[in-house]
């Protein structure tokens, strides 16, 4: 199968860790590993490089990163603020990267 026959799955990832390997990010790699490469071509978005994104550099297609904060579970209302500012900023990027997609 061709790269243009391939169905294109697109995964998003907000709560990235920087050292932790959560059940989210277990449960997902793991479907990464078990998809068939030949039908799909497995993309993920995740908020940034590091931490354990180079797990999922080894077992998808391709890595699209926002360059934004992980999405986090804080009692901080600074953290929580600017969380929050970047939910439009975050959209915008998600949409645009969803458009891409679509048109490969």
């Amino acid at each position: 199968m061709d790269e243009k026959s391939k169905i294109t799955v697109l995964f998003i990832n907000p709560f990235l860790f920087e050292q932790k390997l959560g059940g989210m990010d277990s449960l997902l790699l793991d479907l990464l590993r078990k998809m068939d490469i030949k039908r799909f071509k497995r993309i993920v978005v995740l908020p940034r490089p590091g931490g354990i994104s180079a797990q999922y550099e080894a077992v998808a297609d391709q890595i699209i990163y926002l360059d934004t904060a992980p999405i986090t579970k804080t009692k901080s209302l600074f953290s929580l603020v600017i969380t929050l500012l970047q939910i439009p900023v975050v959209a915008y990027r998600l949409v645009k990267i969803i458009q891409e997609t679509a048109a490969q």
